[in-house]
């Protein structure tokens, strides 16, 4: 094992510990700000969708570019794009219908959700 591999396997393992943190906080504030069960149900288990989907693409598509010369603008858009239709995919017809009832456009709603858990990812990163 080389020292490459090594480092990769620590930054998967802080990236994973990270992705943990940024979940428990998100559904802390939706605990705190939503009243509504059916609707605090609904975003929690969309936000474990979304942040299984982000560590799901990571694992299986950025690991293995990122640092690299293939890790292109166009790579982190289909990184997106992979994200999102894992999301998609899991969600079921009735929390597809409830979000989009309730915040507009699904995928509008998911990108921004699997940009939010990237952005708390980062900023824990830096602390």
């Amino acid at each position: 094992m080389n020292w490459q591999e090594i480092i990769i396997k620590i930054i998967t393992m802080v990236l994973g510990a990270l992705l943990s943190y940024a979940v428990a906080r998100l559904s802390s504030m939706i605990n705190s700000k939503i009243k509504d069960e059916k609707l605090k149900n609904c975003l929690q288990t969309s936000l474990q969708i979304v942040t299984g989907a982000v560590k799901k693409t990571y694992q299986t598509y950025v690991d293995g570019i990122k640092g690299t010369d293939a890790w292109t603008a166009e790579a982190q858009k289909q990184a997106l794009t992979m994200a999102l239709e894992t999301c998609k995919s899991e969600l079921s017809g009735d929390f597809k219908k409830y979000i989009t009832s309730h915040f507009g456009d699904l995928d509008e709603w998911l990108t921004s959700q699997i940009e939010a858990v990237l952005y708390d990812v980062k900023q824990a990163k830096a602390s």
